[in-house]
Formats: C-alpha cells, structure tokens, sequence
C-alpha cells in the first residue's frame, strides 16, 4: 500500500512541475499528433438523420418529459402515422401556405405630417358613410343612447317594445332596426 501512495504521489506531482507555457523562443514547439483521427462520415448515419423522425425510445422519453419540445413532438405526429410499426420510410413533411414573414403586408408608416397621402388612403367604412367624421360618428350613437335611456321599461331591449306613435320616424335608427327584423307578411 506504501509503493501505492509513493507512485501516486510522484505521478501527481512530476504532471504538475512542468505544468508551464512552453518556451517558443528558446525551444521548439512540436504539434500533438492525432492517432485516430476525426472519423468524420465514416460513422453510420443515426436513426433520426436517416428518417426524419427520431427514434421509438428517445422520442417517448422526450415526450414525457417535455410534450411541446421538437422531439416530442416529431416523435407524436410519427407514433400516429404508424411509422414505427410499419417502418415506413423517410418521410419529409411539405406545408403548402405562406410563411408570417410573406402575408403580412409589410410597409412604411404613412407619414402624419402629410395630409395629402393620408387623404388618398382608401376608408375601411363603406361609401354611405367614408366621408363621415369620427365626431358625427360619435354624436349618432350618443342619439340613439339617448333615445334608449328615455325608455320606461326596465329590462325590456328597443326591439322588445313598440315605439310610441309620437316617437315613430322613418329616420330614427332604431325603428329601421325594428322594421328590418320583421319579415313581409306573404298572403295564401
């Protein structure tokens, strides 16, 4: 056990004495030279890399551990194709719809300080009502919260009562509401 603990001791100590930047200058430096060599694609391709979808055990592994990883995943859509019951063969997955990065429409901001290109921007609204403001907009729908508080029933909507004869006009936005709910009456 002594010669074991002396050969120990000289093996630790001898490896670090030299332990030291080698001198370039006054000593030459020679490379280490690699026996086995990088095996490179001499190694068999492994089972992921020959079909695209990784192996039966690692990928139930990964799916227990992490069901939304790659693997996991890869592993699940494979598992449900049967492919490792029947040994299909690669199989290499193609989606045929536009990346985000192609359909959104990717542009320039249009320049506020400039009226006019802010003019010539089409509206979203339709023609009966492009050229109506946000202010009319709002006092419209002010009109029509108006009319609605004024009505005595609670819990009753616009279209549950019948406008009082007073208040019936062509031109009031939730009579035409009514009337477009109701459907014409065809005789037999």
């Amino acid at each position: 056990m002594r010669w074991f603990t002396v050969a120990t001791l000289i093996a630790c100590f001898s490896s670090t004495l030299l332990a030291d930047h080698p001198d370039k200058e006054n000593y030459p430096v020679h490379p280490r030279i690699d026996l086995i060599g990088p095996l490179g694609d001499w190694l068999p391709a492994s089972y992921r890399r020959r079909y695209n979808r990784p192996s039966n055990t690692a990928g139930r592994i990964s799916y227990y551990i992490a069901p939304s990883s790659l693997e996991a995943m890869s592993w699940h859509a494979s598992k449900h194709r049967d492919a490792y019951k029947d040994h299909k063969p690669r199989t290499v997955m193609h989606y045929f719809y536009p990346k985000p990065w192609e359909a959104l429409k990717i542009g320039p901001r249009v320049d506020t300080l400039n009226m006019k290109q802010i003019n010539e921007v089409p509206s979203a609204l339709p023609a009966s009502q492009a050229d109506e403001t946000l202010q009319d907009v709002l006092q419209k729908e002010d009109g029509i919260l108006d009319k609605l508080r004024q009505n005595q029933d609670e819990g009753a909507s616009p279209s549950d009562q019948p406008l009082r004869p007073a208040e019936a006009n062509s031109k009031n936005p939730v009579q035409q509401l009514i009337e477009g709910d109701k459907l014409p009456k065809t005789g037999k």
